[in-house]
Parts: C-alpha cells; sequence; structure tokens
C-alpha cells in the first residue's frame, strides 16, 4: 500500500483524509486568516438571526410582529412595497410618522376610528343576562 494514500485523520476537524492531502488541507481549512473569517461569518449570522427575531410594532396598524416578518406583513396586509415599509425606526413622534404614512398610503386613507359603532363588529349572547336563550 502506498504510504501517500493512507487514511489519516485531521488533528483539529477529526475529517478523515489521505495523509498527501492533509497539508493542504491544513493550509486551506485551518488557516489562522480562515478561521478567523469562518468565526465572523458565524457571529454575523447568529447576529442576523437575533435581529430577525425581535418584536416590533408595525408602523401602521400596530400590530407586533417579528421584525423579519414586517415587510411580508406590510406587503401582504397594507399592499405596500418593501422599500416603503423600510423606515420602520426612522420616526422622532408620532406625527412624523403619522404624516410619512399618509403621503405613502395617500390622502383617501381614512383615520381609523375608536368608536365601537362604527367598526361593525357583532357581539354574540343575549341582553340583559339572557345568554343564547332568546325565548324570553
Amino acid at each position: 500500500m502506498n504510504p501517500d494514500l493512507e487514511i489519516v485523520e485531521c488533528p483539529k476537524c477529526h475529517l478523515k483524509i489521505s495523509k498527501r492531502r492533509l497539508r493542504r488541507h491544513l493550509k486551506r481549512d485551518h488557516n489562522p486568516e480562515v478561521e478567523l473569517a469562518r468565526k465572523q461569518a458565524a457571529l454575523a449570522e447568529s447576529r442576523k438571526k437575533i435581529e430577525g427575531e425581535k418584536i416590533v410594532k408595525c408602523p401602521i396598524c400596530s400590530c407586533l410582529i417579528k421584525s423579519k416578518n414586517l415587510v411580508r406583513h406590510g406587503k401582504l396586509k397594507h399592499k405596500l412595497f418593501p422599500s416603503q415599509i423600510s423606515g420602520v425606526n426612522k420616526f422622532k413622534s408620532n406625527r412624523e410618522k403619522e404624516s410619512f404614512w399618509k403621503s405613502k398610503l395617500g390622502p383617501d386613507i381614512e383615520d381609523e376610528s375608536n368608536d365601537v359603532f362604527s367598526k361593525g363588529v357583532v357581539i354574540s349572547g343575549g341582553a340583559y343576562g339572557l345568554g343564547k336563550n332568546r325565548k324570553n
């Protein structure tokens, strides 16, 4: 058997590799610069994942959603383009936020009323304690 074809284990990552390719493997995959770049990429990926899991408030309807889903929410619920929803955290006041969204959505969007009767909400149940039994 040729000694170069002998299978050995990498001392750093325990990969089974031929003896003649071990030196190239160590230079390419376990070089300190490569190791540093790999760790930085893993750190950036974990930061990105943590940022995506943060809960934010939709600037239009004020519902709570994950920041990674904010663009999709704006597209599906409010019919906005990603460029329109990207300006989420740039407002200093509510007045500035409202004027921005009115300019994006147009002047025909009405302010949402807080009146219970204008929403058309149907409340189930009877009046004055009758419950669902409406025979009385």
